[in-house]
């Protein structure tokens, strides 16, 4: 291992040796007359000159820094011989111990540095330290250096004791306050419910749990007894929220029912508050007004997301029919079938069902003559239809709009008066014109839940399908909210995701819990039809004595 020399801890430059003095003590040598005389004289004063350097010398010997670690070594002093020597050796030993001091008071700040709310490293390694840098010191030095360690450990320990009271005091504060939420929570609860004996209970156990905590000085005993004071004055303000924040996030209430709700507790209100302060009075009215929009705005949005999701599907499902019936190359029966099948599963609704069978089965389409004021009439609803997407931008009544006409002229073609040519080339027409309309109002129309809906057809049946949507309308709405109280800006790209990631999981919920109503049910069914029969056999056999 290399060995530098120090550099940094002290270091005299020696002045340039004045011959003029050398040459007046030749002189004074030669006035005592003796060769020896002036030899010495000259020798003492040039080491004289030469004691800082050589001090220096001695000191950067004694000293050795490891260049790869930078770990400094205090080793040995050694003792310079001959003239000068006592004035060297003194001067080394004042440079020697002051570099100990100025290293001794470095590797504390960093120790402390390092170890900023750990006492005991910064003990150990400190104490380590005066060990080591003293071990080949006079009794003279130790006594200094340990005097400055003294001094210096006391101003760092009193720093780092700070640190560490001011962590645990907050981090005792943090315990406080989720501590007195859980305790206000719970309170809250007890309020609701008009539990007088709970609530001393709670009151009494939040005292004892806040012992502590006044003890370590986290809080005072007057924060805590305000803290309770402050709930206890809240008390009526807080229990009305709860039961408003009940209505509100009642999710098995549906808009009717939770309109219901509000309007009880608006036609008592008065009685409800009759014993609030003034502020609290006033408090419960804004909340109320505030609570109840929020709820049927949320509800609102629920529905008709619901209803917009539910007529995509239904346009689809027509239109699937629409496109079997009108296929040539189908027969009567298949496609009556077809029709059937669609209106069982619930697919489309009866008044469509019973049109589409008209159209698959009149006998006037087959000798049906075009009546030209009904073929202009078809072509004006088209037109008329575009120019009002364009007025109103409403893109459900224009998909609707599109239905029924297609509607009316399966009507009229069912009774003759369009014949098969026209209904094509109308067919024709309108698809070139509503096209593009078309598929863009089906982009518009709730593209969040296109694909969420075809999983949820492909993996129920019908009479489900509401009770899925509902559901994971609630579990997106969930996770929108989540989002957004975590200070995220939610698009519509992510909450169309989330229909689509959890459309399966919830309607594999639905199934199995419908699945585990029906196994409880049967199950209820078997335990009632053994019930029966074994009372029968308990009193035949009591009766016949039979084993």
């Amino acid at each position: 291992m290399a060995i530098q020399r120090i550099e940094r801890y002290g270091k005299f430059q020696p002045s340039p040796i004045d011959e003029s003095r050398v040459r007046r003590m030749e002189q004074l040598a030669g006035l005592a007359g003796g060769i020896a005389q002036t030899a010495r004289a000259f020798g003492e004063a040039r080491a004289e000159e030469e004691a800082p350097e050589k001090a220096q010398a001695a000191v950067e010997e004694a000293i050795q820094t490891d260049p790869e670690t930078g770990e400094v070594t205090f080793g040995e002093l050694p003792e310079a011989k001959g003239y000068g020597a006592s004035a060297t050796n003194k001067l080394a030993l004042s440079i020697y111990d002051s570099s100990k001091s100025i290293y001794l008071d470095e590797k504390l700040d960093e120790y402390e540095q390092l170890h900023p709310n750990d006492l005991q490293q910064f003990t150990e390694k400190s104490q380590a330290l005066l060990q080591e840098i003293t071990a080949n010191s006079s009794l003279e030095t130790r006594t200094k250096l340990l005097k400055e360690y003294s001094a210096k450990f006391k101003t760092s320990s009193k720093n780092i004791q700070k640190t560490i009271d001011d962590e645990v005091k907050e981090a005792g504060k943090a315990s406080y306050v989720t501590l007195k939420d859980q305790f206000t929570k719970e309170l809250i609860k007890a309020y609701q419910n008009n539990d007088e004996e709970l609530q001393q209970i709670l009151k009494q156990n939040f005292a004892l749990t806040m012992e502590p905590f006044i003890k370590n000085g986290i809080v005072t005993e007057d924060k805590v007894i305000q803290d309770t004071l402050d709930l206890e004055n809240k008390k009526n303000i807080t229990t009305f929220r709860a039961k408003i924040n009940q209505i509100v996030d009642d999710k098995d209430l549906d808009i009717d029912e939770r309109t219901q709700a509000f309007n009880e507790v608006e036609d008592k209100l008065s009685e409800i508050i009759k014993d609030y302060s003034a502020e609290d009075q006033e408090t419960a009215r804004k909340y109320l007004k505030t609570s109840r929009a929020d709820a049927f705005s949320r509800d609102k949005r629920r529905l008709e997301e619901l209803k917009i999701a539910s007529f995509k599907e239904q346009i689809e499902n027509y239109e699937e029919v629409s496109l079997y019936i009108e296929d040539d190359t189908k027969s009567t029966e298949e496609k009556l079938f077809f029709i059937n099948t669609q209106e069982l599963r619930g697919l489309i609704n009866t008044e469509k069902a019973s049109i589409a069978r008209r159209y698959v089965t009149s006998e006037k389409a087959l000798n049906a003559i075009t009546d030209n004021k009904i073929y202009g009439d078809i072509i004006d609803r088209i037109y008329g239809l575009n120019a009002d997407l364009s007025i109103s931008g409403q893109n459900a009544d224009y998909l609707e709009g599109l239905e029924n006409i297609d509607l009316y002229i399966k009507t009229e073609r069912a009774d003759g008066k369009l014949n098969r040519n026209d209904e094509v080339k109308l067919r024709r027409e309108m698809k070139n014109l509503t096209a593009a309309k078309k598929a863009e109002a089906l982009s518009t129309l709730s593209v969040s839940y296109y694909k969420a809906n075809r999983i949820i057809k492909e993996n129920v049946r019908p009479d489900l399908m509401n009770v899925v949507r509902a559901r994971l309308f609630e579990r997106v709405q969930s996770e929108t909210q989540k989002l957004e109280e975590e200070g995220k800006t939610v698009s519509r790209s992510e909450i169309s995701g989330f229909w689509q990631k959890y459309a399966l999981s919830t309607a594999t919920e639905v199934k199995e819990e419908e699945k585990e109503k029906a196994r409880e049910n049967i199950t209820n069914t078997l335990n009632k039809n053994i019930k029966q029969n074994y009372n029968v056999i308990r009193f035949d056999a009591s009766g016949n004595r039979m084993p």
